[in-house]
């Protein structure tokens, strides 16, 4: 039973936190596998190219100017 509260906490976690940088250290500390191109398609039905993707917060898009959308 323990296991899968633990399960409920990280999914809510991931929902609620993936813009806020939380999820990146949830995945490091749970040993969550980051999702790579070999995995197939995301949820969107999208074709993942052959890098690692990783959550990225909004305000790392918003200061840096650099960054294209």
């Amino acid at each position: 039973a323990g296991g899968d509260i633990t399960d409920i906490v990280i999914e809510e976690r991931r929902r609620q936190l993936f813009a806020e940088g939380q999820r990146y250290v949830d995945m490091l500390r749970k040993n969550i596998p980051f999702p790579t191109g070999t995995n197939g398609a995301n949820r969107k039905g999208q074709v993942y190219g052959p890098v690692t993707c990783v959550p990225l917060p909004n305000v790392e898009t918003q200061n840096n100017p650099n960054f294209k959308t």
